[in-house]
């Protein structure tokens, strides 16, 4: 991942993802249900709201993924 990092470093990247730990360690999170941003923040500041991303987070955490 650290490698990722250096290489998207100063760039605007676009992910699509289904594990949540790729998204971690991102300036900003988009999550989108049916076409629409319902959240944007930090990794940090999603799970302290605990809205949809918290939720995601959550359950994959439960999920053991």
């Amino acid at each position: 991942m650290d490698i990722l990092n250096s290489f998207y470093k100063g760039k605007t990247v676009i992910i699509v993802a289904h594990r949540l730990s790729i998204v971690q360690r991102t300036d900003n999170i988009l999550v989108m249900d049916n076409s629409k941003t319902i959240e944007e923040c930090t990794h940090k500041e999603l799970t302290d709201k605990r809205g949809a991303y918290y939720t995601l987070v959550r359950n994959q955490l439960e999920l053991g993924v």
